[in-house]
């Protein structure tokens, strides 16, 4: 690490005269192979329910794809920009830009959504919640994001208990190109970066560094006079390779690491008469951060392509040492897999299984490691564990008639510290008849999952003298059910999607104040939690020249034993973003979200009030070699806050230029 450590900063140096941004949306197409799903930009085409590619109607599941080309018309620059968009999906953000982000879908906790990079699992066994530190994820080498809601853990295991987050980075195709970007904006914030991807022969490669840098806002924000600025610097590093041995024999691998500093607060308020003593205050910290993530497979094509064999080894490494005045603590989070999935598709017409009916075989072997322990400060029993888990699942899907589809799945994983556990999924999905439908395009669609996730290893063992764990904790114990209608207007302008969800959760795993010791441990509570809701997904064609999509969640997550709505889950979130063309060369995006009155995380008793934020921004494509980007976020500078206490932007503004060569 320490030589990684050392390339980043030499890199960092050389980025201050260089940087990156995507290739325009149009050049990047025109480079994509239509022959090869993998590489298909198409929103029609989502891999990450069943690990190959298919159509999104077959899938019977709520599923949201965010392709290139969408992300860079809407400027979409981090992670939760895109989540943000995504129904039945509640982000919550502790600061400013790089700071701590939890990702909630339909009323799950941060651990059970999984998160993927390139099929590469990367939550981090290490963190409390085992989330994934998404704040760290820069959009310019993404290519690709998909959303899948509901319960997944058929094919993914426990993880996947509310659904899946997978990105995809870029590969390499087409000519080679060259391409640099600098930016600058409010807080003194810096974007730079260089890459190139293409294709020599037989060998495609995408490689790119990004530096990001910012003076940031202070996280303490509410109580009066906090105003020292929390800055966050990120390094972004990414090689992609792809080498054909032959058409039907390849070798994909890659290696992404994320070297990031975040400023932070400490101190905590004391002895005003309103605001609680917790609440951070200004004052000396910070949060140093890597992540590695390196995967490399092949894929063997057999049978004219309808039988395929996929292995791949990936290693996942994330640490951090958060260092205060008084204390300093380390943890480092590994997770290795070795995976192998074979997929067989029929392809033939006039039999009992459709020519798109497939079926898959998997199985992945996994190890999950956790240190976490106290360098400085005030100690505690240390965490250094790691837990084996050995899974097979299989999932078929059935084209029972043209348009109707039927996919079964199930697992079973073989856990060294929690025994067997078995999780399945069925999925409907049907296109009505045009006898009934007429011009439009109705497709009714279903599915009901089950999960079941283990407590992470720091809710097993404790991290705190304040914060003790608890051997004896259960598994949780999840279902859920959801039921939609997609409408397509005559010529495909108008799209609708409609989904109704309900689930329980059994045994939830939740921190139980002491008030007499001053101590948390989490607890298996005996309430039930209620989950259910109503999610809408609409994408319009409005002219030739102006787009428009909105979501609306509306959402209940209730512990019922007390009839609470849970903390950080807001009952109704809207976002909406309307994209004009005014020329080739110009766009222009307008985009908003707004949130109802929720439960902050700390006190979960405190309600925080709801807002909305608007946002604009524009790009120019001078000539083909040059891009110009700006934008304007929270144009209202509206005042808000995601947690009591936590920071939050005013109005930001920021500026960029792009070279392709």
């Amino acid at each position: 690490m320490k030589a990684i450590r050392t390339c980043a900063r030499a890199l960092r140096h050389l980025l201050a005269f260089s940087a990156i941004v995507p290739v325009s949306a149009a050049s990047l197409a025109a480079q994509m192979d239509a022959d090869n799903p993998v590489y298909d930009q198409s929103p029609e085409i989502i891999t990450v329910v069943s690990r190959v590619p298919q159509r999104i109607d077959q899938v019977g599941s709520a599923a949201s794809v965010f392709t290139l080309e969408q992300i860079e018309q809407q400027d979409l620059r981090v992670l939760d920009d895109v989540l943000n968009r995504v129904p039945g999906v509640a982000v919550t953000r502790s600061g400013g830009f790089g700071q701590n982000t939890q990702v909630r879908m339909r009323g799950f906790t941060t651990k059970h959504t999984l998160v993927l990079v390139d099929g590469v699992r990367v939550n981090n066994p290490s963190e409390f919640s085992s989330q994934f530190g998404i704040q760290h994820v820069m959009l310019d080498m993404i290519e690709r994001v998909e959303v899948l809601r509901g319960p997944q853990s058929g094919i993914y295991g426990a993880d996947a208990v509310a659904g899946v987050i997978a990105l995809t980075t870029r590969r390499g195709t087409g000519e080679p190109d060259f391409r640099l970007t600098g930016g600058y904006g409010t807080h003194d914030t810096v974007q730079l970066g260089m890459g190139s991807q293409g294709a020599i022969g037989q060998l495609g490669y995408a490689a790119s560094a990004s530096y990001v840098e910012t003076d940031g806002i202070s996280i303490a924000s509410r109580p009066p006079g906090n105003v020292e600025p929390d800055g966050y610097r990120n390094t972004t590093l990414s090689l992609n390779i792809d080498y054909a041995f032959t058409p039907d024999f390849d070798f994909r691998g890659g290696v992404r690491y994320v070297q990031a500093v975040n400023q932070t607060d400490n101190a905590f308020l004391i002895g005003d008469p309103v605001l609680p003593d917790f609440l951070f205050q200004d004052s000396p910290g910070s949060v140093d951060n890597e992540q590695l993530v390196a995967h490399g497979g092949f894929s063997l094509a057999q049978l004219d392509g309808r039988l395929t064999h996929n292995v791949q080894l990936a290693h996942t490494r994330i640490e951090s040492l958060s260092d205060a005045p008084a204390s300093a603590v380390e943890s480092v989070g590994e997770v290795t897999e070795l995976q192998y999935f074979a997929s067989y598709t029929f392809g033939e017409a006039g039999t009992l299984f459709g020519p798109e009916s497939f079926v898959l075989l998997g199985m992945d072997a996994t190890r999950e490691g956790a240190l976490y322990r106290n360098v400085r400060g005030a100690q505690f029993a240390a965490i250094d564990r790691s837990i084996d888990n050995v899974g097979i699942y299989t999932n078929l899907n059935w084209q029972l008639d043209d348009e109707l589809f039927l996919s079964l799945s199930a697992r079973h994983d073989e856990n060294a510290d929690f025994g067997g556990v078995q999780t399945g999924r069925v999925a409907l999905s049907y296109g009505l008849p045009d006898s009934l439908t007429g011009a439009w395009g109705v497709r009714l669609r279903s599915s009901l999952g089950s999960g079941r996730e283990a407590p992470s290893l720091r809710q097993l063992f404790g991290q705190s003298a304040t914060f003790q764990g608890n051997p004896d904790l259960a598994t949780e114990e999840t279902w859920m059910a959801d039921a939609g209608v997609d409408f397509t207007s005559p010529g495909g302008n108008y799209r609708l999607g409609v989904t109704a969800y309900y689930g329980e959760a059994d045994n939830g795993i939740f921190s139980v104040f002491n008030p007499a010791l001053g101590v948390s441990q989490p607890q298996n509570i005996s309430s039930v939690i209620e989950m259910d809701g109503v999610e809408l997904e609409l994408s319009a064609t409005l002219t030739r020249w102006l787009d428009a999509n909105i979501t609306y969640t509306n959402a209940r997550s209730v512990q019922v034993s007390n009839g609470q709505q849970l903390f950080g889950r807001p009952e109704h979130e809207f976002s909406f973003a309307l994209t004009a063309r005014a020329t080739d060369q110009l766009s222009v995006t307008f985009d908003g979200y707004a949130r109802s009155e929720f439960l902050s995380d700390y006190p979960s008793t405190f309600e925080m009030p709801g807002f909305e934020l608007f946002n604009l921004s524009g790009r120019y494509e001078l000539n083909d070699n040059v891009l110009l980007q700006a934008s304007v976020k929270n144009i209202l500078d509206t005042r808000y806050e995601y947690k009591l206490g936590d920071g939050t932007y005013g109005r930001t503004l920021d500026f960029r230029i792009s070279l392709r060569y």
